[in-house]
């Protein structure tokens, strides 16, 4: 979608009962492209329950994402009409790649995770 000029997403995630370091690696590579493709480009997340804002925070997710509280009534500078995205189907090697990208996409945003996810970046480019 950045790639198609999008650069304003608002992410509700009240439905949402937890989420893993890959998925929250892909969040951070969209948030780094809305930003590299639009400097006003921003991703909003909102409706996060205790335990997934305190993942977005321990991943420093929190530094390049808005953290929008639907608690205090707080409202998306923009209108989103929930559109869901095309399946698309991925060789083995697709897949490997997209999870050697999001986790380094985590490295990215912050140089602690390395430690967090040395060893599954080692495995997975090492992996024939």
């Amino acid at each position: 979608m950045v790639d198609k000029g999008q650069g304003d997403f608002l992410l509700d995630f009240t439905d949402c009962k937890g989420m893993d370091s890959t998925f929250l690696g892909i969040l951070a590579g969209v948030a780094i492209e809305a930003r590299r493709g639009n400097s006003t480009g921003s991703v909003q997340l909102t409706g996060l329950d205790d335990r997934n804002l305190e993942l977005v925070n321990n991943l420093g997710l929190h530094r390049i994402v808005t953290i929008v509280d639907s608690a205090s009534g707080e409202s998306a500078p923009f209108a989103v009409e929930a559109e869901g995205l095309p399946e698309e189907a991925q060789t083995e090697e697709q897949k490997k790649q997209m999870l050697i990208g999001a986790h380094e996409d985590l490295v990215k945003i912050d140089s602690a995770n390395l430690d967090k996810f040395q060893d599954l970046l080692t495995f997975l480019k090492n992996e024939e």
